[in-house]
């Protein structure tokens, strides 16, 4: 949280759970509240997140751009600056429970001549009965270079948990598309 813009490299999926023990495997739980505005390719996002620890911190991050190309900037902001982006945000916003899945160090996978950590996190949205829906987020982000570009390593480490469907976020298939789209307006995004 630097302040820096940076890319934002990641592959992101969606999944359906075929389990709900899978996620007693996770390294750690960080518990998110997340509002979004969008105007073309500009995102501005407040989010609280309550770590293991118990401990509490709100950042604000602008997104531009698209695709490949989004530069990300984030800043801590405050809890005022939270609830009144909460109550500014008319199309409501994300609750979830991040399972994060730190994967085993990938010889050779180097950034700028360092290793880097990848890891899973895994968006768990509350069903609103005491559970969780079945369908995540899911996402990889990727490491990148001083000079700006991304390093990919040479095969996506396998997910953490098993699916009984899982869709690629960059899906061309119609069908496809329309269950993410389903996905964020049923499970996803709470109002």
């Amino acid at each position: 949280m630097s302040g820096k813009s940076v890319k934002e490299p990641e592959l992101t999926f969606y999944g359906k759970l075929a389990t709900f023990d899978d996620l007693k495997r996770a390294a750690y739980v960080l518990r998110q509240a997340q509002y979004q505005r969008r105007e073309g390719d500009l995102r501005i996002r407040v989010r609280r997140e309550v770590c293991p620890k118990g401990v509490t911190s709100y950042e604000f991050t602008n997104k531009l751009g698209s695709g490949a190309n989004v530069q990300e900037t984030t800043i801590p902001t405050t809890e005022m600056m939270f609830v009144a982006f909460r109550e500014w945000n008319q199309k409501g916003g994300m609750v979830k429970d991040r399972y994060v899945y730190p994967i085993p160090r990938i010889e050779g996978y180097l950034v700028d001549g360092e290793p880097f950590d990848l890891k899973w996190e895994v968006d768990v949205f509350p069903d609103g009965q005491g559970g969780y829906h079945p369908w995540v987020k899911i996402d990889l982000e990727f490491g990148v270079q001083a000079d700006g570009s991304v390093v990919l390593p040479e095969d996506v480490p396998e997910m953490p948990i098993v699916f009984t469907q899982v869709i690629s976020g960059w899906t061309e298939d119609p069908a496809e598309q329309a269950v993410i789209s389903r996905l964020y307006e049923t499970m996803f995004l709470s109002k």
